[in-house]
């Protein structure tokens, strides 16, 4: 028997939700420090986001 793995990217510790806020966080803030931040939150940031409806889809 062989043991195989499979690395998805939410295994990897990147979620789409962090994807998705890095970016919104991005074209708000232009900071890497903003951007790091939002991006460990993931989408309590999204959530935020549109909430407060600073995303324009």
């Amino acid at each position: 028997m062989s043991n195989k793995t499979c690395n998805t990217g939410a295994a990897a510790g990147v979620g789409t939700g962090s994807v998705i806020a890095g970016l919104i966080s991005w074209e708000h803030t232009q900071s890497i420090m903003w951007t790091f931040l939002h991006i460990v939150f993931g989408w309590f940031y999204v959530i935020y986001s549109l909430i407060v409806k600073r995303v324009h889809f």
